[in-house]
C-alpha cells in the first residue's frame, strides 16, 4: 500500500505582496513598542490592551490571507526539502496566533480587575517573547520568498 505524500509550496509573488502591503501589522507592532515604553497608568494600560486586541485581529486576517493566497498544497513540482521548510514555516501560524490570544486575554483580565496568575510585567514579557517569535517567523518567510524571487525587495520590518 502506497501512502500519499503531501507537498506544499509558496506563491512567492503573492506572499511578498501580502507582506509588503500589511503596513497595519507593522504599525501596530511599533505602536505597542512605543506604548510599552511609557509609564503604565490605567489609561496607558487600556490603550495597550486595545492595541493588543487590534494586533490579534489583524494577525488573524494576515495569516488567513497568507495561507489562502501565499501558500498552496500539492504543487506540480517542488523540491521535497523545500516543501518541508515551507510546511514548517506555515505550521507556525496557529501557535503564534494562540500565544497572542492568551496575551490579549491576560491583559484584558488585568484591565477589568480579574486578576489571574500574572501581572502587567509578565504580560509585557510574554508579549516581547511573542514579538521575537513573530519577527523570526516573518524572516523565515522572507528567506523562502527570496529563494524563489531572488530580486524581490525586502519588506520593511518594524523596529
Amino acid at each position: 500500500m502506497k501512502t500519499a505524500t503531501r507537498t506544499i509550496s509558496i506563491n512567492p509573488a503573492f506572499l511578498h505582496e501580502i507582506k509588503a502591503d500589511n503596513r497595519e501589522l507593522h504599525g501596530l507592532l511599533l505602536q505597542i513598542r512605543l506604548a510599552r515604553a511609557t509609564r503604565l497608568s490605567r489609561c496607558a494600560w487600556r490603550r495597550l490592551v486595545g492595541l493588543f486586541g487590534r494586533l490579534r485581529d489583524n494577525l488573524a486576517m494576515y495569516f488567513a490571507v497568507e495561507e489562502t493566497f501565499g501558500y498552496f498544497d500539492d504543487p506540480l513540482c517542488v523540491e521535497p526539502c523545500l516543501s518541508r521548510r515551507v510546511e514548517s514555516v506555515r505550521a507556525e501560524h496557529p501557535p503564534l496566533y494562540t500565544a497572542l490570544c492568551h496575551i490579549v486575554d491576560e491583559a484584558e483580565d488585568l484591565l477589568h480587575g480579574e486578576r489571574r496568575s500574572c501581572g502587567p510585567r509578565v504580560v509585557l514579557r510574554r508579549f516581547r517573547a511573542f514579538r521575537r517569535k513573530l519577527l523570526h517567523h516573518e524572516a523565515r518567510e522572507e528567506r523562502l520568498i527570496h529563494r524563489w524571487l531572488p530580486g524581490a525587495a525586502p519588506v520593511r520590518k518594524p523596529r
